[in-house]
C-alpha cells in the first residue's frame, strides 16, 4: 500500500470520527436524577425520541443538575451528612468537583463561572469558584431548594421554610419576591426573565402539583395543575416544560400554553433534571476541509488490463 493510499484511509478514519458523534451526552438530551436515599442512583439520559440509557452514577440522593458553558454536566448528592458535588465531562467521565459538611438543593451558575448551591438543611446558600474552593453567600432562605439566575445575574431561591420565592442581588442583598408560594421546589427562568416555579399543597386528602407563572412585576398565574407531586423543573429552547412527578414516577412535559402530557416513565424517584447545554458540535468548515483533504490525497485510480482473448487451438 503506498503513502498516498495511507494518508487517503487515514483522513476517512478521521472525518467519520468526526461526523459520528463520540460523546454520551449531546445537544437535546434530557438528563434526569434518580434520588433514593441510597449509596448508588443512576442519572439516566433521555433521548429526544425517549430513549432512555444510563449516564453515570453516583452516590447519594441528588437534588441539582447543570450545565456549565463548556458542556460538562455538575450533580449535587447528599449522602451521610455530607455533600458532593460531581462533575461529569460529556462522554461520562466522571470526578468529585467540591465536598464537604453540607447537603444539597439546586444548583447553579453565575456568568462569572461560580457555581451556586442550596444548602437546604442548614438554610444557607453556597457559593464554589471554579477550583471548587466554597464560601457562604447567604444564610437568610430558610430550607432553600430551586435557584436559579436572570438576565440581571440576581439570584432566585425557592425557600421552603418560608414558602416564599427569595431574590438575591450579586452582592448579596436580600428580598422576598413572592410570598405565599406552597412547598416552592422546582424553579426555572426563561430568556424574557418569566419565573416558573413548582409547588405541592394537599386539598381534601388528594395532592396537587402545581406551576405557577411570576411575571417581572410579580404578578402570577397557575399554568399547570394535576394530581401528584412536582420536584424538579426545567425548560427546552421551545419553552416547553419538563418536570419530574414523584407519585407517578414519570417526567410530565408543559407546552407554553399548559398543555401537560407524559414525557418519560418508568424512572425511581425522579428528582433534579436538566437539558444538556454547551456540548460543541462538529465544525462545518473543518468538516468540509477535511472531505477536500480527502479528495487531494485520494489514491489514484488502480487500472486494469483487459485480459487477452483466448485462441481455440484445433
Amino acid at each position: 500500500m503506498t503513502t498516498r493510499l495511507w494518508i487517503w484511509s487515514l483522513g476517512l478514519m478521521l472525518c467519520l470520527l468526526w461526523i459520528a458523534p463520540t460523546a454520551q451526552a449531546n445537544p437535546g438530551d434530557l438528563f434526569v436524577a434518580q434520588s433514593l436515599y441510597n449509596a448508588g442512583n443512576d442519572i439516566i439520559r433521555i433521548g429526544p425520541d425517549g430513549s432512555q440509557s444510563v449516564f453515570g452514577t453516583v452516590t447519594g440522593s441528588v437534588y441539582g443538575l447543570t450545565f456549565d458553558p463548556a458542556g460538562n454536566m455538575f450533580a449535587s448528592a447528599s449522602y451521610g451528612g455530607q455533600g458532593t458535588i460531581y462533575r461529569f465531562t460529556p462522554d461520562g467521565t466522571r470526578s468529585i468537583f467540591a465536598s464537604g459538611a453540607f447537603t444539597t438543593g439546586g444548583i447553579a451558575f453565575d456568568a462569572s463561572g461560580n457555581l451556586f448551591l442550596a444548602d437546604e438543611a442548614h438554610s444557607r446558600i453556597l457559593r464554589f469558584n471554579s477550583e471548587g474552593a466554597m464560601s457562604v453567600f447567604s444564610d437568610q432562605s430558610q430550607n432553600p431548594l430551586g435557584i436559579a439566575f436572570n438576565s440581571s445575574g440576581n439570584l432566585f431561591v425557592c425557600s421552603i421554610g418560608t414558602n416564599s420565592l427569595d431574590e438575591y442581588t450579586p452582592g448579596g442583598a436580600h428580598q422576598y419576591f413572592a410570598l405565599g408560594l406552597r412547598f416552592p421546589w422546582g424553579l426555572v427562568i426563561d430568556q424574557n426573565d418569566t419565573i416558573f416555579v413548582t409547588t405541592y399543597e394537599v386539598r381534601d386528602n388528594v395532592p396537587f402539583a402545581s406551576i405557577v407563572k411570576i411575571f417581572t412585576d410579580g404578578t402570577r398565574s397557575v399554568l399547570f395543575e394535576m394530581e401528584g407531586g412536582f420536584n424538579g423543573l426545567t425548560m427546552d429552547d421551545a419553552g416547553n416544560l419538563y418536570a419530574s412527578e414523584g407519585y407517578t414516577n414519570s417526567i410530565i412535559r408543559i407546552t407554553p400554553d399548559g398543555q401537560g402530557s407524559v414525557f418519560a416513565s418508568g424512572l425511581i424517584e425522579p428528582v433534579a433534571l436538566a437539558f444538556a447545554r454547551g456540548i460543541p458540535e462538529p465544525s462545518v468548515s473543518a468538516l468540509i476541509l477535511c472531505v477536500a483533504a480527502i479528495f487531494v490525497a485520494r489514491p489514484a485510480a488502480v487500472r486494469f488490463r483487459k485480459a487477452p482473448r483466448m485462441r481455440r487451438v484445433g
